[in-house]
């Protein structure tokens, strides 16, 4: 059974004691931003996306992006192999009108030969002599966000891959014309929305509006547990995992 917004600001208004049928659209609102938040912070469900990799390495970043949860590339073995974060790959590009990356008219090698890599690369050939650059760099590749130009900057991609895929979070949308409401945030909303709605009303002391925020932290507080919630199984699974029977040093 799908629960929808207009219904839980119906049942809130009746909770309350509410008859003036002119509030709804305010408590609607309040509904529509308590929404929003626990998409972002607790109910949200990742968008997987796989996208082409253009001839510049680059990804352009869906329309509806607001945050990622990872970047990979998807193996022969059917496995995600993620890349790394480098916030060192250069963003000072320009593009055409077109949105197309303009490349250098130098020549890439004479940069590199003449330029920072000089020591390391001669004729074409790696030397080596790569001293200092750190650890932790990611075989599969590397990646940097472009927000400006919404666009995801690739460097070192491993062979033989036109495209990532990336599990990101988008915003809430419409189902028709109202918002789903996961049953585990029903209440939540609802003290949400209360809460909300006596916040910055003068006619209310403090401690009222006090208790409604302890009502509404309360409520969140369960459906985060509820959401996180685990079966035995994987419980075991995870002590499992973690547990080797090579001897402790």
């Amino acid at each position: 059974m799908a629960y929808f917004l207009t219904d839980i600001v119906n049942e809130i208004l009746i909770e309350i004691g509410e008859a003036q049928s002119n509030k709804f659209a305010r408590f609607y609102q309040f509904g529509v931003a308590c929404l929003r938040e626990q998409n972002m912070d607790l109910s949200g469900v990742p968008i997987v996306a796989e996208l082409t990799i253009s001839s510049t390495d680059t990804v352009d970043l869906p329309v509806d992006y607001l945050n990622y949860t990872r970047i990979a590339l998807c193996g022969r073995d059917g496995q995600l192999h993620s890349l790394g974060r480098n916030n060192n790959l250069c963003l000072g590009k320009t593009y055409t009108d077109c949105g197309d990356l303009t490349l250098p008219d130098a020549d890439t090698s004479e940069f590199i030969e003449g330029g920072l890599a000089g020591d390391n690369i001669r004729n074409g050939e790696v030397m080596g002599r790569f001293f200092g650059i750190g650890g932790g760099n990611n075989a599969n590749g590397s990646y940097r966000f472009d927000l400006l130009n919404g666009r995801i900057v690739l460097g070192n991609m491993a062979a033989g891959f036109d495209s990532v895929v990336l599990e990101y979070l988008s915003d809430i949308e419409l189902a028709g014309n109202d918002f789903v409401v996961h049953p585990f945030l029903i209440e939540t909303v609802k003290d949400w929305i209360y809460w909300k709605s006596i916040a910055r009303d003068r006619n209310r002391n403090d401690n009222e509006k006090q208790r409604a925020m302890i009502d509404f932290q309360k409520s969140e507080r369960l459906a985060r547990i509820r959401f996180n919630s685990r079966t035995g199984e994987e419980w075991l699974a995870a002590f499992r995992h973690g547990n080797q029977a090579a001897v402790k040093w």
